[in-house]
């Protein structure tokens, strides 16, 4: 594992777009498009339109995810800007940068990979206790959205095989879905820590990374003081696109609470934290696939 200091992170979060695709993304249900509009006046109208927020008649897919080139780019890169409300798109190839705003999208966002295609911005409508979903493209265009599956998950990501997983801070449920929000499958992270480790764990789940190399981790208890924890992280566990547990990692000897996390496009993950077992944001921590 590697450490290094980074500038705090209280209203921006960085997210890259890993070089792998998530096909599944286009079974999203579309909302928002009027019937035969045709947004950026390609003559294709943009319910049909691979890229509707850019002009592109040749639909050109190199890939075949459902997504036009032009706004499925391996090369860009996010920072969503809770405080301005607005997400900023940098594009690594052309060098052009564009910000679209989210003031609409509810409130509290938090954002995660959907592969190639975009990203994944999730919102909370407090005044109705109501989690969304939201798929952007990398143009910026808003795709689709979807409810998720528990009102607790929190933490989510997008996997490999088109799914969505998402993991309830509350009680441990991690459910999958598919990219059209249909419940595939619901296991206990917590039972199976226990099972394979005889360690109970009593407190707050933590945050889920996917990982290029297929799967995702999970943080089983979060440490934090003010969930009840013991000031760190103690475990990271590791499941498959299938949720099966493939290895638990006992981090505890590191003495880091890892608070947000996400997967790196060419390997391992990232994680913002701290050291002291707070809700603060100081050092970014990364750790390979193992």
């Amino acid at each position: 594992m590697k450490k290094f200091r980074a500038a705090a992170l209280v209203f921006c979060i960085f997210i890259l777009v890993p070089q792998y695709s998530f096909a599944d993304w286009t079974k999203l249900k579309l909302d928002g498009f009027a019937e035969n509009s045709d947004s950026d006046g390609d003559n294709i109208t943009d319910a049909s339109d691979n890229c509707p927020g850019v002009y592109n008649p040749d639909q050109s897919d190199n890939d075949t995810d459902g997504y036009g080139d032009v706004c499925d780019s391996s090369s860009a890169f996010a920072v969503l800007d809770t405080q301005l409300e607005s997400v900023t798109i940098f594009d690594n190839a052309t060098g052009s940068t564009k910000t679209v705003g989210i003031d609409i999208l509810a409130n509290w966002w938090t954002m995660r990979t959907a592969g190639d295609s975009g990203w994944l911005v999730k919102g909370c409508n407090y005044e109705k206790n109501i989690f969304t979903l939201w798929h952007m493209d990398t143009s910026g265009t808003m795709r689709g959205s979807m409810i998720p599956a528990t009102m607790g998950g929190i933490f989510y990501a997008g996997l490999r095989n088109g799914t969505i997983v998402q993991n309830d801070f509350y009680s441990g449920a991690l459910t999958q879905t598919s990219g059209d929000g249909v419940l595939l499958k619901t296991i206990d992270v917590r039972l199976d820590v226990e099972q394979a480790t005889e360690t109970r764990i009593w407190h707050n789940s933590g945050d889920i990374a996917s990982l290029s190399s297929g799967g995702f981790v999970v943080v089983p208890e979060s440490g934090r003081l003010s969930t009840g924890g013991a000031g760190y992280t103690p475990l990271l566990c590791f499941y498959s696109d299938n949720l099966t547990l493939q290895t638990i990692k006992d981090i505890s000897a590191r003495q880091c609470t890892l608070i947000n996390m996400v997967g790196m496009p060419r390997g391992g993950f990232v994680a913002l934290g701290n050291a002291d077992g707070s809700d603060h944001i100081t050092p970014l921590v990364y750790f390979d696939d193992n």
